[in-house]
């Protein structure tokens, strides 16, 4: 039987990978040489200002958008909590809150006043905060200016080549200006029940597999729908400035940290592979991530709306519009880059530890009791807080033992 397009959406393989925005990772996409209306950094004079307050490289003002020459950039992380988020996008840092992290912030939460529309010149400001807050000390010009930098598409190569071959979303928002499990939340159930803090495979593979896919009763090339998404920004930079968008319960009362979930996060890479998608496809709609759910629902005759974000949420379905499916055989190849040899800086890693590792590592190190192994004596003082070193040394331990495979040989 001859596929048709019918049926291509009635297997949906969805990736969510992690904290990059779109002009970090697929800034360099298109550009005007490509007759495409890409938004993109190619062509633009973006930057963010530099704080009076920074110690290292004030007088020069600015910092541009440039190309990145570090594979691991930003390092240390930046921030992706509500509060870094509302700096990046407003630039509005309470001083109290300056060089402040994780549960040392307090209210007003560095948030914006009602109605603002974002500035997007806040992401030096949050890092430079952030990073002294991490290490113990402010970064240097070079070290901060990382913020502001992305990716070409030789850096990249799969990502790009997959975006380029298939169809690349320009306007996808992320639904919570905040970090991972309120978004990814959004993109199962259109809500992240009022929480805005938190409490691998390789993606040639799987875009190979699903190329490869044959079957006459199952799933194959031509019944799947392959979506790569991203949870959030994770404090990248980004120019395009995300715009208001309806509660999921207008009738509820605001969430944590006084959020009214009325504006969304900034954008995210989504890239959508199917035979049924012309080659070198944008979408410049805005879509964000409950227009999965509102795909599906419509698709799959799934009744009404969760919520109203997703009730409001454009779905893109009609994406998938060719008259004949194109042959997998004529699908781009992708080839990953060497990945090269992962160095721990022990020194660094002892000052910056996130604040999902210090909630995390409490769990650990009573599962570590429950198992009967051996605590260290400074994990287990309550008078006295262990340090991240030691933590970090303790996590290490418990990895060693249930994966001997990474422990360090002599």
């Amino acid at each position: 039987m001859s596929p048709d397009r019918s049926h291509a959406l009635d297997h949906v393989v969805l990736v969510l990978f992690e904290n990059r925005s779109v002009d970090n990772l697929l800034g360099h996409l298109y550009g005007p040489e490509d007759g495409k209306t890409f938004e993109g950094v190619i062509g633009k004079d973006l930057r963010n200002p530099i704080p009076e307050w920074a110690e290292h490289g004030a007088e020069r003002k600015t910092v541009s958008y440039t190309v990145t020459t570090d594979m691991d950039a930003p390092n240390p992380d930046s921030g992706e909590e509500y509060f870094h988020t509302n700096v990046q996008l407003f630039n509005v840092l309470d001083e109290h809150n300056r060089f402040k992290v994780g549960d040392q912030v307090t209210a007003p939460w560095n948030a914006p006043e009602p109605g603002a529309v974002p500035s997007m010149d806040g992401f030096v400001t949050d890092y430079i905060s952030c990073f002294t807050g991490e290490v113990g000390r402010q970064p240097t010009y070079e070290e901060y200016s990382k913020i502001m930098t992305g990716y070409t598409p030789e850096q990249v190569p799969v990502l790009n080549g997959i975006a380029r071959g298939f169809g690349v979303f320009d306007h996808w928002f992320c639904e919570v200006p905040s970090q991972t499990l309120m978004n990814r939340s959004f993109w199962t159930a259109a809500p992240s029940s009022g929480f805005v803090i938190n409490s691998p495979a390789s993606l040639a593979r799987i875009y190979e597999a699903i190329r490869s896919a044959a079957s006459t009763e199952g799933s194959d090339a031509h019944n799947t729908t392959f979506f790569i998404g991203w949870d959030e920004p994770g404090g990248t930079y980004d120019h395009v400035p995300p715009g208001p968008v309806p509660s999921p319960d207008p009738s509820a009362p605001a969430g944590e940290m006084g959020f009214k979930f009325d504006r969304s996060g900034c954008r995210v890479p989504a890239i959508i592979v199917s035979p049924w998608v012309d080659e070198g496809t944008v979408i410049n709609k805005e879509h964000r991530h409950t227009s999965m759910i509102a795909t599906l629902r419509k698709v799959w005759d799934l009744g009404d709306a969760f919520t109203a974000r997703d009730a409001a949420a454009r779905p893109f379905d009609h994406l998938l519009s060719r008259e004949s499916p194109r042959d997998p055989a004529s699908w781009p190849d992708v080839h990953p880059l060497p990945v090269p040899a992962y160095h721990m800086d022990e020194a660094l890693m002892s000052k910056a530890l996130s604040t999902l590792g210090k909630s995390m590592s409490g769990g650990l190190i009573e599962h570590a009791k429950q198992s009967g192994m051996t605590i260290p004596p400074e994990l287990n003082d309550p008078a006295s807080p262990p340090s991240a070193a030691q933590i970090i040394a303790f996590l290490r331990s418990i990895a060693f033992q249930y994966f001997p495979g990474l422990a360090p040989t002599k």
